[in-house]
């Protein structure tokens, strides 16, 4: 398209312009939303009272009280959440979440080379790579494990956890190793200054730390947290219809660059679509409705008005009210990363970046106007990549699927996402929305 517009602005027509929104449109509520909402739901927890790998639990202390909860921001001091509030449905899907782990066996990347080793990692339900450590105060900590950002941290390090006994209804937990990064290996060793075999407990004071002596330790129950939150893909569910055992690849390595063998995952404070190229690169009319803000919802509110007015000009319409793109297009930018579930994401940044509204015409004169959405392709809460029983291969090896490694992390990309506004009918057919000129998905 050219940069030819018919945008004819008159004090008249802003002065004209309708503001309102139709209490019948509504978007999907953004995980945010969702997160302060109660679940309203009875659960009675189920108790396992093993960590084996895969395993979503919730850590309840003996009397049934307390249980192990992060805070809003993941990372720091382990806290404690009630029990009563999650059994009878008061507690919002935030607190629910919250108060869910997930147990990784420590071979988990690597098991297609080692076997299960039987002694875990505890992740937050809502940040896979993160894992529970210890401060140096001894209080049971969350830090960011495996993340782009974790070296940027003071100290990466995790704890390594088993069961101390495995029968009767309740069970000590028991850190048995610690794993501190190398910053100059880039890979975790064992920290030889830490004593290991110490146990979590619940101190007096309501704060959890490790303790050296069995005796002054906590007694746990571990229940199911799928029937707080179902979170698993069961085998034979609407998920896994075929009954597909889940596969034991190794994990694919990050992606890199082709020209210079680095990281190409990129920190999401310089994704492409936050800098000034992707501005510099924009048409200056459309500026404006960049961002999450009063001003740019005006400005799009404004150029939308012209292109409606511009289609009835042309005898031609909208595919839908503008009402209904207005509402899309902040729906789209009230969804932010709620959780770490992605190796480059932010907890609170934007998924979606820009919704912003074109007014053009192309070379033969025809007019196309368009919502263009810059987004980071990304889901807002957990994605739970490494419970898909078969995720894709990376064809890096012979010898099949079963050779290869396979896609269980995630990084984020950009992407620019064009929508029509203008209606253009419908076929009579499916067969004659006939596009192979410009390429066959299938093909490909």
């Amino acid at each position: 398209m050219n940069n030819k517009k018919q945008i004819v602005i008159t004090t008249l027509f802003l002065l004209a312009m309708n503001f309102s929104s139709s209490a019948d449109i509504h978007t999907p509520k953004n995980f945010t939303e969702i997160l302060q909402e109660r679940t309203n739901r009875n659960w009675n927890p189920t108790i396992v009272n093993s960590l084996e790998n895969r395993l979503h639990v919730v850590f309840i202390e003996s009397g049934g009280s307390y249980c192990l909860e992060v805070n809003e921001l993941i990372k720091g001091p382990i806290g404690l959440g009630n029990v009563d509030s999650l059994k009878n449905g008061t507690a919002t899907y935030g607190d629910a979440l919250r108060s869910m782990f997930q147990v990784l066996d420590l071979n988990i990347a690597s098991l297609s080379d080692d076997d299960i080793s039987g002694i875990v990692t505890i992740h937050p339900e809502l940040a896979s790579y993160y894992a529970l450590d210890i401060q140096a105060n001894g209080s049971l900590t969350v830090r960011d494990k495996s993340s782009f950002y974790h070296s940027e941290q003071d100290t990466s390090a995790y704890l390594v956890f088993a069961l101390d006994n495995e029968t009767g209804e309740t069970v000590y937990i028991q850190a048995i190793e610690r794993k501190i990064y190398n910053n100059i290996t880039k890979a975790y060793d064992n920290d030889s200054n830490w004593s290991p075999y110490q146990w979590i407990s619940l101190n007096s004071d309501q704060t959890v730390s490790l303790v050296g002596d069995i005796s002054d330790a906590t007694e746990w129950s571990i229940a199911d947290a799928n029937g707080l939150i179902d979170v698993s893909v069961q085998i034979g569910s609407d998920f896994n219809p075929q009954s597909t055992d889940w596969k034991t690849n190794s994990f694919a390595a990050y992606p890199t660059n082709p020209n210079t063998g680095e990281l190409s995952a990129w920190d999401y404070d310089e994704s492409p679509i936050k800098m000034d190229n992707f501005s510099n690169n924009l048409d200056q009319d459309y500026l404006n409705q960049l961002g999450d803000s009063e001003t740019a919802d005006i400005a799009s509110q404004n150029v939308l008005n012209i292109i409606a007015q511009n289609l009835i000009n042309l005898d031609q319409s909208l595919r839908y009210s503008q009402e209904t793109y207005i509402a899309f297009r902040k729906g789209l930018l009230g969804n932010a990363f709620e959780s770490v579930d992605l190796y480059n994401s932010k907890l609170g940044g934007r998924t979606v970046e820009h919704v912003y509204f074109t007014s053009s015409f192309d070379d033969n004169g025809a007019y196309h106007p368009f919502m263009v959405i810059a987004t980071h392709n990304a889901p807002s809460g957990p994605q739970f990549l490494i419970d898909v029983a078969r995720p894709p291969g990376d064809n890096c090896c012979e010898g099949g699927y079963d050779e290869q490694n396979v896609t269980r992390n995630a990084v984020l990309e950009q992407k620019l996402i064009k929508i029509p506004l203008r209606d253009y009918g419908l076929v009579n057919s499916f067969t004659d929305n006939d596009l192979t000129e410009y390429g066959s998905l299938a093909l490909d």
